[in-house]
């Protein structure tokens, strides 16, 4: 190894060590630039877990008292929902009596229709019986004409005695 060479390595090697000695203290900012980002970072992310973990058992107690309020609001609808069909089972019940009421009003009316149907059988009947002395009647003008014919004739004879 020349001397000449040594002094021009060493002269290399001390300008490499300052580019060292800078490019450690930019390192070292660096570093502690980061250090303080990661501090940083780090109490915010310790921030947004508390927030986060804050906001999940806000959330939580939201959904669990919607949860409190759907089960009661099933529980009344349920209920009431018992009471409509309770209802409709009487309507229905009521509905039954009056079909039972509108069968007797059919059979009562059924039972008038024969009654004026017999009448009217009655009524056919002493049509027919009208007519038979209507006839009879009739039969005993005739007669009675006749019998006013030969009283004619008899008085015309008494009439021509005289």
């Amino acid at each position: 190894m020349s001397p000449d060479n040594l002094e021009a390595r060493v002269t290399k090697l001390e300008s490499q060590v300052h580019q060292l000695a800078a490019r450690v203290g930019a390192s070292e900012q660096d570093a502690a630039a980061a250090r303080v980002l990661a501090g940083a970072a780090d109490r915010d992310v310790t921030e947004f877990r508390d927030e986060l973990r804050d906001f999940r058992r806000a959330t939580t107690a939201s959904f669990n008292a919607v949860r409190e309020d759907f089960t009661d609001l099933r529980g009344y609808v349920d209920t009431r929902f018992e009471q409509i069909d309770e209802r409709f089972n009487q309507v229905d019940t009521r509905f039954g009596q009056i079909d039972e009421r509108f069968n007797q009003v059919d059979t009562q009316l059924g039972q008038i229709d024969e009654r004026f149907n017999q009448v009217d059988t009655q009524l056919v009947q002493i049509d027919e019986r009208f007519n038979q002395v209507d006839t009879q009647l009739g039969q005993i003008d005739e007669r009675f004409n006749q019998v006013d014919t030969q009283l004619g004739q008899i008085d015309e004879r008494f009439n021509q005695v005289d």
